[in-house]
Formats: structure tokens, C-alpha cells, sequence
């Protein structure tokens, strides 16, 4: 075992001192699926029903019965994605809290998370997809 000097502690072993890029980072990989997204986009927006063409927005909050964590600053799993045009996906980014957000879109009755399940069961079936929005809007 190495000893180095420490001149606010004095002698330390060199194997208790943990390096910057050793750290832990507690970060998972996100698990992506490109096929899930093109699907989401070719479905009409979530909230103003505008067809085709929709970004995939990532649900951040969490979800206590489907067991979801919130995501802070990491990008959840594809398989919680919704369809949203890029004016309603601006807006929903640019309002700051999410969850807000959404129960002002639909005054409080929706539950994104489950769309966003329902959709990945579904996904590929472009009609079976048009039919969960059409249900939730």
C-alpha cells in the first residue's frame, strides 16, 4: 500500500483517495428504440390533435404505478414518449414544470404516463396508435 503525504491530514493510503474520473455516476443508459420513435412522430399531436409530423416528448415526472422514477436531468426511456407538435412541444418546454402543464392541457383528467404505455404496446399499429390519442384528447 502507497502512502502519500497530505499536508492538512499527513500520511494517507493512496488507495482510499478517490480520482475525479473514478467517481460513481448513478446514471443508467437510456434504453432507446428508433423504431418507437418513428412511430410516435407519424401520430397527431396529443394535445391539439394537429396530424402528422409530432416530435417525440420525453415524459420527465414520475409515474407511481408503472413504477417510473422521475428523470431530473436525464432523458427518460423511449418507451415514455408521447406525440406533440413542435408548437405544443415548445410551449410544454419553455413552461417550466411539466406537470403543470399537462394538467392545464387537459384540466387534470389525463394520465400521460399510461398513453405513453398504451403506445408502446401498440407500437407499429399506426391505426391502433390514432385510436389511444383520439381516446385521450
Amino acid at each position: 500500500m502507497t502512502k502519500i503525504w497530505n499536508k492538512f491530514t499527513g500520511f494517507e493510503n493512496m488507495t482510499m483517495r478517490i480520482k475525479p474520473a473514478e467517481k460513481p455516476t448513478h446514471k443508467r443508459p437510456q434504453q432507446e428504440s428508433l423504431s418507437h420513435k418513428a412511430f410516435i412522430k407519424l401520430l397527431p399531436c396529443l394535445t391539439c390533435g394537429l396530424p402528422d409530423h409530432s416530435d417525440a416528448h420525453h415524459i420527465k415526472p414520475a409515474c407511481d404505478w408503472a413504477g417510473k422514477r422521475h428523470s431530473g436531468t436525464q432523458k427518460p426511456d423511449d418507451c415514455w414518449t408521447v406525440p406533440l407538435c413542435r408548437k405544443c412541444h415548445n410551449e410544454l418546454h419553455h413552461h417550466g414544470d411539466e406537470l403543470a402543464w399537462w394538467q392545464a392541457q387537459f384540466y387534470g383528467v389525463i394520465d400521460q404516463c399510461a398513453v405513453a404505455a398504451f403506445l408502446w404496446l401498440a407500437s407499429g399499429d399506426q391505426e391502433r396508435g390514432e385510436q389511444i390519442i383520439r381516446a385521450n384528447q
